[in-house]
C-alpha cells in the first residue's frame, strides 16, 4: 500500500461524501490500477487493489483485492445521488510533484467516468489536510506497510481509534483480524490473518489501493552505524565511517 487513494470515512466526526459507504466503493471500483500505472510509471510500477501485492511473501493464492468494475461504479453513484442529498461533487487532494500531478489527472478522468464531478486541489503537501486539519475527501497518499512486518503498520493506520487512522475507519471485524495477525507464529497464520482482513476490506471499502512500492536505500560499505526505521528513514546518530 504505497500509494493509495486516501479516504475520509468520517475522521475527527466529519461527514464528507466517502463517509457513505457506496461512495467509497465506487471510487474503488472506478480505478483501474493498470492504467494509472502506465500514466504515472510508464508501466514499470507494481500496480495493484490489493493490500498486499502477489509478489510479497504473505500474498495468498486467489485472494484478491476489490476488482476493476466502472458499471458498478457508475450504478453506485448514480443510487447515492438519487437520494438528493449529493449531486456527485469530490474534492481530490494531492501533490503538486510531477507523479502526483499525473496519478490526479489519472484519477480524475477514472472517477469522472463513472459520474463522480471531481475538483483537484493541488498543495505542497497533503499532511496539513489529512493529518492536522483532518479536512480531507479524497487525497493522494501513501500506508508505507513494510514487507518484512505488515503487522505494524497495519495496527497503526486501520486499528479503529489508533491516533495514526488518518481515515477514521473502524470496523470490528478487521480489528479482529489483526489480532490474528498479532498473534501469528507462522508466515501461513499471517497469510491466513491478512486475507481475512483482505476480504473485511473489498466489503468495507476504507481507502483505495494504487500501488505497492520497492524501497531500495543505497549506502557505502564503510559507512556504519546506520539505523533503519519502520518508516523507511535512516537514523544518523550512531553513523561513523571506517577507515
Amino acid at each position: 500500500m504505497g500509494v493509495v487513494i486516501l479516504m475520509n470515512n468520517g475522521a475527527g466526526g466529519s461527514t464528507p461524501p466517502t463517509a457513505d459507504l457506496r461512495v467509497r466503493q465506487a471510487v474503488i471500483h472506478a480505478l483501474d490500477t493498470e492504467l494509472i500505472d502506465q500514466r504515472v510509471n510508464g508501466g514499470a510500477g507494481l500496480p495493484t487493489s490489493a493490500m498486499i501485492h502477489p509478489r510479497s511473501r504473505f500474498a495468498s493464492p486467489g485472494v484478491e483485492g476489490p476488482g476493476f468494475d466502472p458499471e458498478l461504479a457508475r450504478s453506485l453513484v448514480e443510487e447515492v445521488k438519487a437520494e438528493g442529498s449529493w449531486d456527485g461533487r469530490v474534492l481530490l487532494t494531492c501533490g503538486v510533484d510531477p507523479a502526483s500531478t499525473e496519478r490526479a489527472l489519472a484519477v480524475e478522468a477514472l472517477l469522472e467516468n463513472v459520474g463522480f464531478d471531481v475538483e483537484v486541489e493541488g498543495v505542497t503537501s497533503t499532511v496539513q489536510r489529512v493529518i492536522v486539519d483532518q479536512n480531507y475527501e479524497l487525497a493522494c497518499w501513501g500506508l508505507g506497510v513494510r514487507d518484512d512486518t505488515p503487522y505494524v503498520k497495519l495496527e497503526q493506520n486501520m486499528r479503529g481509534g489508533s491516533a495514526s487512522n488518518y481515515m477514521g475507519y473502524a470496523s470490528e471485524a478487521f480489528d479482529d483480524a489483526l489480532d490474528a495477525m498479532r498473534v501469528a507464529r507462522t508466515i501461513e497464520e499471517q497469510r491466513e490473518a491478512l486475507a481475512a482482513a483482505q476480504e473485511v476490506w473489498n466489503e468495507t471499502a476504507p481507502t483505495a489501493v494504487l500501488e505497492a512500492v520497492e524501497v531500495f536505500i543505497a549506502t557505502a560499505a564503510r559507512v556504519e552505524g546506520l539505523r533503519m526505521s519502520q518508516n523507511f528513514l535512516v537514523s544518523y546518530a550512531d553513523a561513523r565511517v571506517s577507515s
